[in-house]
């Protein structure tokens, strides 16, 4: 197949060297930016994010810095698309939860082990322990970082709502309240888990929020 090339021109990051990029259909152009983050993800699990440089980046996902350039035109847009991908992956966990036919505590009690079960990737630990530590320094950071909790705090609470409907709650606490604490149990043990991993003992964990939901049943 013949590729149609547009005029030869520098990238928008300043950087001297100059490429040729082929045209390519949305469909290609989405595979070649998802190769560049699934490479961004490998090389934030062995150096952070503080230490990720783009030419490690271009080296594991084997493109040019031209390349690079076409999809992010800074590192921190890198951080925005992990962040997203990781968001969404979150949210759909929610929404599974929501939808599913289980009584609520099971729902809860679902949601907090398919999260805690992330401990086992480095790379999406590092990249939030991260992403907390940039959304102090960063304002865009933090905006797009509070997007993401707000929804899913929504989502979460929409599954403790469903359970003080059937009585299975108690509703002296708003769904929304449970759901910030449930979120921030969640999200404190993976910055733990970030920080010191070898301290967590993940089976007496996920019995502490088992017992902690427990709690939450109507007397």
């Amino acid at each position: 197949m013949t590729h149609r090339y547009p005029p030869r021109q520098a990238h928008s990051a300043g950087c001297d060297e100059e490429v040729l990029m082929p045209r390519l259909s949305p469909e290609q152009r989405e595979n070649h930016r998802q190769r560049i983050v699934d490479a961004a993800w490998r090389c934030v699990a062995r150096t952070g994010y503080c230490d990720l440089r783009v030419e490690d980046v271009c080296a594991e996902a084997a493109v040019g810095k031209g390349s690079f350039y076409l999809y992010f035109k800074r590192k921190d847009d890198v951080l925005f698309a992990l962040l997203e991908q990781d968001a969404a992956a979150i949210e759909e966990r929610i929404r599974s939860v929501v939808m599913s036919n289980q009584p609520g505590i099971d729902r809860l009690r679902l949601f907090a082990q398919t999260m805690l079960a992330d401990h086992d990737d480095k790379g999406r630990m590092q990249v939030r322990a991260d992403l907390w530590a940039e959304m102090f320094c960063e304002k865009s950071v933090r905006e797009r970082f509070v997007e993401h909790l707000d929804r899913r705090r929504r989502l979460l609470s929409e599954a403790i709502e469903a359970g003080m409907r059937t009585g299975e709650f108690d509703g002296g606490v708003p769904a929304e309240t449970l759901a910030r604490i449930l979120l921030a149990i969640v999200d404190g043990l993976m910055l733990h888990a970030a920080a010191a991993p070898r301290s967590m003992r993940w089976s007496y964990l996920r019995q502490g929020v088992d017992g902690l939901l427990a709690g939450l049943r109507a007397a």
